[in-house]
């Protein structure tokens, strides 16, 4: 009885511990969508960069609908900062911006991918933990 608890009880457990690997990899993916967008942003930035003053822009107002613009300010770009809140920064400011953000995603992905790591062992533990009780059953 005692030991059909503690099966119970680990069960449990490698269901939990499971849903958790499921979620820390959800996560994992959306950074790394994240990332791979500052990439592009960056790309499109060196891009901007080129850019002169006067010239005839496509800006996005929606999911794939651009307008044709006229750009006026060659140097500064505003940047989302949170809550609706835009600040004027130079191209190299918007750069340095991102790569704080790029830094803060890769800390987080590998804090994610350590504590996955830790996960599968935990699992690993209580998988071979119940083993040998499995292979001494089916002996006797």
């Amino acid at each position: 009885m005692v030991k059909d608890k503690k099966d119970q009880e680990d069960y449990i457990q490698l269901q939990i511990l499971t849903q958790q690997l499921q979620q820390y990899q959800n996560n994992l993916e959306i950074i790394d969508h994240n990332l791979t967008e500052l990439k592009r942003l960056e790309l499109s930035l060196d891009d901007f960069e080129k850019v002169k003053k006067q010239s005839v822009i496509m800006v996005p107002i929606g999911q794939n609908i651009f307008t044709k613009a006229r750009l006026e300010d060659e140097k500064d770009l505003l940047v989302a900062v949170g809550s609706s809140v835009l600040v004027k920064k130079s191209v190299a400011e918007t750069k340095e911006f991102m790569k704080k953000q790029e830094d803060e995603l890769v800390l987080i992905f590998n804090q994610l991918r350590e504590e996955m790591q830790n996960i599968y062992l935990y699992i690993q533990q209580i998988q071979n933990k119940e083993q040998p009780n499995e292979d001494h059953a089916s002996v006797g």
